[in-house]
Parts: C-alpha cells; sequence; structure tokens
C-alpha cells in the first residue's frame, strides 16, 4: 500500500503526533512542542471509507534562533514495519523544499547514535559540521547541515 505524505497543523494534530511519536522513540526522546513550527505525518490510507488512517511516520522543523536563516529539523521517525522503505528520507526531501520556499537558506539538524539517520542525511548531501554552540548535550551527537542557493 502507498505512504502519503500531509503538512499538517501540529497544534489541531498534537494527540496524533504524539501517539507516533511515543510509538517511534518511547522514552528514549524527549517530547517536542508540536504547537511550533512545521509538520508533516506520513500515513497509508484506509481500505475502508470511514476508518482511520494507518499512521507511518512523522517529522517537523522550527527556525533555528541560534543560526540565522537555518530551519532546525528538530525531529523524524518512522515506525518499525515502515522502515526501510525510503520514508525518512522522502520526509526530509519535503521538509527542505518546505524551507527552501519560506525564505530558509539551509537546514541543521543532529543524530544520536542513530546509524541509518546518518545515512540517510548523507545520501541527502547533508554535511557533518561542528558548532559554535552544541544544542544537543549528548557526547555522541553529530551535527548536520545543507546550505541550500537562492532562486
Amino acid at each position: 500500500m502507498a505512504v502519503y505524505i500531509k503538512h499538517v497543523d501540529g497544534d489541531d494534530l498534537e494527540d496524533d503526533l504524539r501517539r507516533i511519536h511515543d510509538a517511534v522513540f518511547g522514552d528514549d526522546a524527549p517530547l517536542v512542542d508540536f504547537k511550533l513550527g512545521e509538520w508533516w505525518i506520513a500515513y497509508e490510507r484506509p481500505e475502508t471509507k470511514g476508518e482511520s488512517p494507518i499512521f507511518a511516520g512523522f517529522a517537523g522543523y522550527v527556525p533555528a534562533f541560534s543560526t540565522p536563516g537555518a530551519a532546525y529539523f528538530n525531529r523524524s521517525g518512522v515506525l518499525p514495519s515502515f522502515r526501510g522503505q525510503g520514508l525518512q528520507r522522502r520526509l526530509l526531501r519535503v521538509r527542505e523544499l518546505h524551507a527552501k520556499r519560506h525564505g530558509y537558506v539551509r537546514g541543521i539538524t543532529d543524530t544520536t547514535e542513530n546509524v541509518p539517520s546518518a545515512r540517510n542525511l548523507a545520501k541527502e548531501k547533508w554535511l557533518p559540521f561542528t558548532p559554535r554552540y552544541n544544542w544537543n548535550k549528548l557526547p555522541c551527537a553529530i551535527y548536520w547541515k545543507k546550505e541550500w542557493p537562492l532562486g
């Protein structure tokens, strides 16, 4: 079945985003504020009309206040049953496109002990870097950036 990605209002779908977040991360990652920034949900359409969608993952970004002109890709998660299908890279690309269209000139993010996420970032031409301020605070954090040409 096809997985669709939809831009959503984090305030309106906060409960759904929270459930997906908990299913992906459990207690391993602090909950983010879904009322801030831009959010997307990945889902399968139900087979029967009137049924709820089957959630596959989510992703978001917020303005990076420490880096002018940057969007901070603050969270992305794909449920285990949907992994290995390129969904995280699709969520990355849709956020990049949205951020560029809204005037951001770069994206920044971080990974911690998550080799598949790091590989996906590298495949999408994100580059490791050392920030002036280590916002993640974990010694295992890898910081990533990607510059977007204007126009």
